[in-house]
């Protein structure tokens, strides 16, 4: 089978790891600057509400996002029941999808790890976070940088770029846009596959294959995140996790299986 992958840019990190992960499973693959209507390829659609509406015959939709209004109005509608099937990376957006449309089956299937080069980089920033700021991201950061942790803060860095810079990062943080938040996984898996630490706000871990709580430090307060990144930089403590455990060949091995093409 000859698979299609479109992804907008924020998202171009996990599509070249799904790539990877596919041809691995004997898979052809492509990877797709823009979507043509009505070819015969299946495609792999990230966050296919930005197409405008225009989409192929047959596709999968890889659902990255928590919120609501992703979810609901008919155009949206549309998108979730003309698709193959709909991925989540999430226990708790695949009950979102069965409150709403109860009829369409969702299959968990997280980010797995970025394959980069190696690379030799020096760690010149100790705490980098990346993502849209809002007011309480920006208190958050303002208690970091008041308690003397320099945060490197990008908002407008993608692909290759980012992980350039994560790569001379020795913490990620992760900070939820709002409380509560499911885990958000593509910005930790991020983080872990370019050798960070993750520090993170509290979310659930349950469902999964791999117990995130032994390899994120997750914390439920910002000061206590303030003290344990004091701790790890002022004792140069250097991540000893395995970021292959962070593989998601058996999730998508499953749910391609489930495939009635």
């Amino acid at each position: 089978m000859i698979i299609k992958v479109w992804s907008p840019e924020h998202l171009q990190n996990h599509a070249w790891s799904l790539r990877q992960t596919i041809m691995q499973m004997g898979h052809g693959i492509i990877m797709a600057d823009k979507v043509d209507k009505g070819d015969d390829y299946l495609y792999i659609l990230y966050c296919p509400q930005v197409l405008n509406g225009r989409f192929p015959d047959k596709y999968i939709v890889y659902h990255t996002e928590h919120a609501e209004r992703f979810l609901t109005g008919n155009d949206n509608k549309k998108i979730f029941e003309n698709a193959e099937a709909i991925w989540c990376h999430t226990p708790e957006t695949i009950a979102e999808f069965n409150k709403y449309y109860p009829d369409i089956k969702c299959e968990l299937v997280p980010p797995g790890w970025i394959f980069v080069p190696k690379h030799d980089k020096d760690r010149i920033y100790d705490v980098t976070f990346y993502g849209n700021l809002n007011e309480r991201r920006v208190r958050i950061l303002e208690l970091f940088e008041n308690n003397g942790i320099k945060v490197n803060v990008i908002t407008q860095l993608f692909g290759k770029e980012l992980l350039e810079q994560l790569l001379q990062s020795k913490i990620v943080l992760n900070l939820h846009y709002a409380i509560p938040a499911p885990i958000e996984l593509f910005r930790i898996h991020e983080g872990l596959s370019m050798g960070c630490h993750v520090i993170s706000e509290v979310s659930s871990t349950e469902g999964f294959k791999i117990d995130y709580g032994t390899i994120v430090q997750f914390m439920d307060d910002p000061y206590k995140m303030i003290l344990w990144t004091k701790y790890l930089l002022d004792n140069k403590i250097k991540p000893n996790f395995d970021i292959a455990k962070l593989d998601n060949r058996s999730y998508i091995e499953e749910a391609i299986k489930k495939l009635k093409l």
